[in-house]
């Protein structure tokens, strides 16, 4: 039987109104995958923002600690 490693981490912002879910998991290789960033609430726009935002800032933070992360961008179009 399979370990499942995925961790989901979810909150409410109370101020701005919205809740947001992110679930990151482990592929067979080894890599780190942020499998689902999800976000709800009234204002449509800003959410766009703020969903690509998380799924960036995974991919950053998990670098940062020497996390085998797959990148969430398209290939050769990785910021510097």
């Amino acid at each position: 039987m399979s370990e499942n490693k995925d961790i989901t981490f979810a909150g409410h912002n109370y101020k701005a109104d919205y809740k947001f879910k992110i679930t990151t998991g482990q592929k067979a290789d080894g890599a780190i995958q942020t499998k689902e960033v999800k976000t709800q609430g009234d204002e449509y726009e800003p959410l766009i923002a703020l969903n690509l935002d998380m799924h960036r800032d995974t991919y950053a933070m998990g670098k940062e600690r020497g996390y085998n992360m797959v990148s969430p961008y398209v290939k050769g179009r990785e910021p510097v």
